[in-house]
């Protein structure tokens, strides 16, 4: 929710696109947004691989002991999960787990989904952890709260210093030269 809140569904994100900050956003538009399908892409990884266990939905699910009725509710929400997680998978074995010279050359757009999946996505993420938390520790885990708060608290950041003059910036000694 972070890449959204800063990008997707920020009103004030074409004021910034100027001089001074457009080639940083883009930067940080392309890193949030591999990292993010990365991320998502681990989530989704088998729970075992030659004998290795990772810390993925699947594991979760299926080795947590559960009740039957918990069991079932997570089984669900992880198929619902796993929709959206099989659209953006060629992106991560393609283009951000590896550099596949063919998708490279061909263009081949990789990862694309239709507008809105990726919020279906989160929210439905969202419940699936505020039942194991809850099963676990007590409670719901409020994860996306969080990162919409970061990136509210980085934008306001990001928008004072965008807002301050040239003048103010030290160019001319940034590297910690004498």
């Amino acid at each position: 929710m972070i890449h959204r809140t800063i990008f997707d569904d920020n009103t004030d994100l074409e004021s910034l696109k100027h001089v001074k900050s457009v080639a940083f956003l883009s930067h940080l538009n392309t890193i949030s947004k591999e990292y993010v399908f990365l991320q998502l892409a681990k989530l989704h990884d088998p729970a075992i691989i030659r004998g290795n266990k990772n810390l993925s939905l699947e594991y979760i699910v299926e080795y947590g002991g559960w009740d039957a009725v918990t069991l079932a509710t997570l089984r669900k929400l992880h198929n619902e999960l796993n929709r959206f997680a099989n659209l953006i998978k060629p992106a991560r074995h393609k283009m951000y787990a590896h550099f596949d010279l063919n998708s490279l050359i061909d263009n081949h757009v990789l990862g694309a989904f239709e507008i809105g999946d990726d919020v279906k996505y989160f929210n439905a993420l969202q419940e699936f952890v505020n039942i194991v938390y809850d099963k676990a520790i007590g409670g719901p885990c409020p994860f996306s709260t969080y990162g919409e708060m970061d990136a509210q608290i980085f934008l306001e950041e990001f928008y004072c210093g965008a807002n301050k003059s040239l003048e103010s910036v030290p160019f001319g000694n940034m590297g910690g030269e004498k």
